[in-house]
């Protein structure tokens, strides 16, 4: 029986503009089950719940009610120490000025404007996400992109199985992979013995390439 708390959970975060809901609702059409903007004090009751879905995403900002990042880190450092909840923090970034481009095109108001500028909002909202950035096991910069291209660029660097013919667990990109100090992938083999291959995604030229055999 699969424990209760046997789960994937991604966190979205990033600055405002940079493409969250894109991101959310391309985990969504993938099978995740997602909430955005849930508030930090309620992500507990969420994630712990043993009904919901193994695949979870949630969508955090600074709209989010109770935002910090000190207490989105403890939370999600907590997470990692815990068994069967396996945890990956994915930021979005994108270029100053293609955010102010963004903004003034679609004419939405940013969630820390009040009586400041769009500019000064945006950098100070910069500052206040700059703890995650700095944790965060994924940074996308999607000043280039387009919406498909952000879903594209979001599920190559997310793949997930089905528990019966996989391990259920959630894989990233081959950095990540790499952090967490996994070198050896010959025990994913799908044929025993055969000549491991690498996949197409990893760069073999960034002098970080992952050992197969």
């Amino acid at each position: 029986m699969r424990n209760v708390l046997d789960k994937n959970l991604i966190i979205i975060t990033g600055s405002s503009g940079a493409g969250r809901t894109t991101a959310i609702n391309a985990l969504e059409d993938s099978g995740f089950e997602i909430i955005d903007n849930i508030p930090i004090s309620m992500i507990d009751n969420f994630v712990l719940d043993g009904s919901k879905k193994q695949n979870i995403a949630l969508g955090i900002d600074v709209r989010t009610r109770d935002f910090s990042s000190k207490l989105l880190k403890s939370m999600l450092i907590r997470y990692e120490k815990m068994k069967g909840i396996k945890v990956a923090l994915f930021f979005l970034e994108c270029e100053h000025n293609k955010l102010l481009s963004r903004f003034n095109e679609t004419r939405r108001r940013h969630p820390l404007s009040g009586v400041k500028s769009l500019s000064q909002a945006l950098k100070e909202e910069t500052l206040l996400l700059k703890p995650l950035k700095l944790t965060a096991d994924v940074v996308i910069d999607t000043t280039d992109y387009s919406p498909n291209q952000l879903r594209e660029e979001l599920l190559r660097r997310v793949r997930t199985q089905d528990s019966k013919k996989f391990t259920g667990n959630m894989c990233v990109d081959d950095s990540t992979i790499i952090k967490s100090g996994k070198t050896d992938l010959s025990e994913y083999l799908a044929t025993p013995d055969a000549d491991p291959f690498p996949d197409f995604f990893v760069n073999k030229d960034d002098g970080n390439d992952i050992v197969l055999d």
